[in-house]
């Protein structure tokens, strides 16, 4: 159920614009893990800076320039795209993609504001006169740009993303929590929300979805800073239940 309130309470929903962009642009699956490994140490597409990351190659494909000091995925010579690093067995930085810091909390604004500046980038719509190397290239990119959007704008899936930068397996998407009176109130939640025809009372429902949202996620970030895997494995599992609330 798509709610779109101005207050900005609920994470707004933005499809892509064009047939090709979804076709293009396949969302990922639940699971973190990238079809598209990312590259590891000073080759990674991106890294946790003020600015957006660019991408770093060996030299230019097509005029052979030495590109690698420039981390750049466009040669500085001719401007040609440049290939994504290609190592196996990295899922890559997905905070660094957008030039920010892991964190269990995202300014959703500024992370759509960095995803709409690389997509426009890489749009597989400005390669479609271009060599079949530059369109080839040009998707990958912005499959990997989605794919880091898709997981950092979910808490629940930014939570298990965090989980596995420490190290630590996330629970199961069939995971259960032996809480009935939690379990209670996420479904009375849901089906008030569901139940209602007055804006006005799912706009305070929704409020109410997301003051537990980010209280579990407040719990969540202390529990990685104490190492406390237990907890941390915990809040995610019902970051889950609470995230399917509005879904």
């Amino acid at each position: 159920r798509d709610f779109r309130l101005a207050s900005g309470v609920i994470k707004r929903v933005f499809p892509l614009a064009h047939h090709v962009t979804t076709s293009v642009f396949p969302l990922a699956s639940g699971a973190t893990k990238s079809a598209f490994a990312l590259a590891s140490g000073s080759r990674r597409f991106g890294s946790s800076s003020s600015q957006t990351a660019e991408v770093c190659a060996d030299e230019c494909w097509s005029c052979e320039l030495d590109v690698e000091a420039k981390a750049q995925s466009f040669c500085p010579s001719c401007g040609v795209i440049l290939p994504p690093p290609r190592d196996e067995g990295d899922d890559g930085d997905y905070f660094g993609i957008f030039g920010m810091q892991p964190s269990h909390k995202v300014d959703l604004k500024e992370l759509e504001q960095r995803y709409r500046q690389l997509q426009r980038k890489y749009h597989p719509d400005k390669f479609a006169m271009k060599s079949k190397t530059e369109q080839e290239y040009s998707g990958e990119y912005a499959r990997r740009v989605n794919l880091a959007y898709e997981i950092l704008r979910s808490p629940f899936r930014r939570a298990s993303y965090l989980m596995e930068l420490h190290g630590l397996t996330p629970a199961p998407e069939n995971q259960t929590i032996d809480d009935p009176a939690f379990l209670m109130s996420v479904m009375e939640l849901r089906e008030r929300i569901q139940d209602t025809d007055d804006r006005a009372e799912l706009h305070e429902l929704l409020i109410e979805q997301q003051a537990e949202q980010d209280a579990l996620l407040d719990r969540f970030g202390r529990a990685l800073d104490e190492e406390d895997w237990d907890t941390a494995k915990d809040c995610g599992t019902r970051l889950r239940y609470v995230q399917r609330v509005i879904n």
